[in-house]
């Protein structure tokens, strides 16, 4: 018999606590059999496991070279780098691991309803941050406007130490960059107007933080160091928070749009309008007969490319499409409106650029800050931008085209450098020389005509894809060097490329983002140039080995391996 109190469970007179002590004692003593446990464990096991399992060996399938350790191509001036071979080795490693974390099929089916839980109560990710009323905000424009004095010597000398073997250390004084261009231009008679354009934290930032003055900015502590000194230095600086200031005492507080980076079109027109009037005062331009141009208003549609990095079911997102009425700019017979290489003026610039331009990021087209700008002048301009890495992108598409023979600056009076003001805190003021180069003579292809021609090779470098939920753009396209080419069908002779080709479709991998060097692959190649026009502001990821800018790129398409 047992003690008193077990004694009344026969006659059911148990109390509640006692009842809760005993299944305390029972579930303490549980006995599982050893066979049950093992399964039991093992099935736990995998279920965490299994994705990774299986995307760890699709991934194996396609590595089965270690990337080469000698160069495919002639050795370059200095001698082979065994310091650049052991950076191809940590990238294809970081890939792997990008690849592992991200591309996981467990991960990708739970992502979207667990950042569906998190966004609806009011958390972001570490890319996004929630703001109020439907706004959101991208993580790196916080940091910037929020962040130390980007020219402080402290935080000048953090910024240079943050290489490794697998990056190179940013330059990240934009000073030395800036004023070196500003000179070079200033050798051909080119002036050099800098048009820092301020991040949405800085001019909605009562979005952001309850209770802010709606008319007040908030920026870096260096940004107006940064333009006094550019200022004094000889530099033309235009300003577009002026412009932005009196659009808000206007009124108009929405001045960017509430779920995407980039400002609202009537943003863009009245800057673009502003900066006309500002080249007619600094700039003596040609005298010539105006070119007229009309603008017709479209509505567009569009998930913010913030909306878009929280990866949200778009059946069930918080964050509907925005609607916008874009001021679209064609000629006087309803063509829409082109660069022109010829042109007096030349706009290098980033996404804020491209955004209502380039169709390809979802605002639609012919309506953005440089169409604006040529409706404004009233005569043609000619444009070099890329989305992202506004700091050195631009300029480097500039020097490329020198080198490759095609000078971008022949007739040029002025040059407008646009950029994203998160660039003076995050990123790389390398020195990029406009000088035109002699082009070595290689091995790599040269087209004999325009067509097509179909080729077999081996992958011996490739620029890293983007991770989908990591960018908040749509679309991406990386730099490739094929080796041991051999020409199935076209005219072409050399027996390795210089190539890009799409990696990220509409957030989506493509097949080329999964190739690895050492693998033989079969393309489809057109000359770069046919599509240059399409495509040379599309985000993309370049080759470590500068060299190879010498050589003219191709456009490739996959055919079947």
């Amino acid at each position: 018999m047992g003690s008193g109190k077990y004694e009344t469970a026969s006659r059911g007179e148990f109390d509640p606590l006692d009842r809760v002590a005993l299944a305390h004692r029972e579930v303490g003593q549980t006995n599982i059999r050893t066979g049950t446990a093992f399964a039991l464990t093992a099935s736990f096991l995998l279920v965490l496991s299994g994705g990774t399992l299986m995307q760890m060996a699709s991934i194996m399938q396609t590595i089965r070279t270690v990337p080469s350790m000698k160069a495919e191509s002639p050795v370059p001036e200095g001698g082979w780098s065994l310091f650049a071979a052991n950076r191809r080795l940590l990238a294809s490693i970081d890939g792997l691991s990008d690849r592992l974390e991200h591309e996981n099929p467990l991960a990708e089916a739970i992502r979207p309803t667990a950042q569906d839980l998190l966004s609806r109560m009011g958390a972001g990710t570490e890319q996004v941050w929630q703001g109020g009323s439907g706004w959101l905000f991208f993580k790196r424009d916080i940091d910037h406007v929020t962040g130390l004095d980007f020219l402080s010597p402290r935080q000048l000398a953090r910024r240079a130490a943050t290489g490794d073997t697998l990056t190179v250390p940013p330059e990240p004084d934009p000073r030395p960059a800036i004023l070196s261009f500003a000179e070079e231009l200033e050798r051909r008679d080119i002036a050099l107007i800098v048009m820092p354009t301020p991040v949405k934290p800085s001019v909605q930032a009562e979005h952001l933080v309850t209770g802010l003055d709606p008319g007040m900015p908030v920026f870096n502590p260096s940004r107006e160091a940064l333009l006094r000194e550019l200022r004094e230095a000889g530099v033309l600086v235009f300003d577009p928070w002026p412009v932005m200031q009196k659009l808000k005492r206007t009124g108009k507080t929405q001045l960017y749009l509430k779920t995407d980076t980039h400002w609202r079109p009537g943003t863009v027109a009245l800057v673009a309008h502003e900066l006309g009037a500002f080249i007619g005062e600094h700039v003596g331009l040609a005298d010539v007969e105006p070119v007229f141009y009309q603008r017709r208003q479209i509505e567009v549609s569009n998930r913010g490319d913030i909306a878009m990095l929280l990866d949200l079911d778009p059946r069930e997102t918080p964050y509907p499409p925005e609607t916008v009425s874009v001021g679209q700019v064609t000629n006087l017979s309803g063509e829409l409106w082109r660069a022109d290489h010829s042109a007096e003026v030349l706009v290098l610039g980033d996404s804020f650029s491209n955004v209502f331009s380039l169709d390809a990021m979802g605002w639609g087209e012919a309506g953005g800050f440089v169409e604006h700008l040529s409706d404004a002048l009233e005569r043609p301009v000619d444009r070099l931008a890329r989305n992202d890495d506004g700091a050195f992108a631009s300029r480097q598409m500039l020097s490329d085209e020198l080198t490759r023979g095609r000078d971008r600056l022949s007739g040029k009076r002025v040059v407008v450098y646009q950029f994203a003001e998160r660039e003076l805190s995050q990123g790389d003021w390398k020195q990029i020389d406009l000088d035109e180069a002699t082009v070595p003579k290689t091995t790599f292809l040269e087209p004999v005509d325009a067509e097509p021609i179909l080729v077999r090779g081996t992958i011996a470098e490739m620029a890293p894809p983007p991770v989908p939920h990591r960018v908040p753009y749509r679309d991406h396209i990386v730099a490739l060097h094929l080796t041991q080419i051999v020409v199935d069908k076209g005219a072409a002779t050399g027996t390795e490329a210089f190539l890009y080709i799409w990696s990220m479709r509409d957030k989506v991998l493509t097949q080329a983002a999964r190739y690895r060097s050492g693998q033989t692959i079969r393309l489809r190649l057109t000359p770069w140039t046919g599509v240059a026009g399409e495509l040379e502001r599309i985000n993309r990821a370049e080759l470590q080995d500068g060299a190879i800018r010498f050589v003219e790129p191709w456009w490739a398409e996959p055919l079947g391996e």
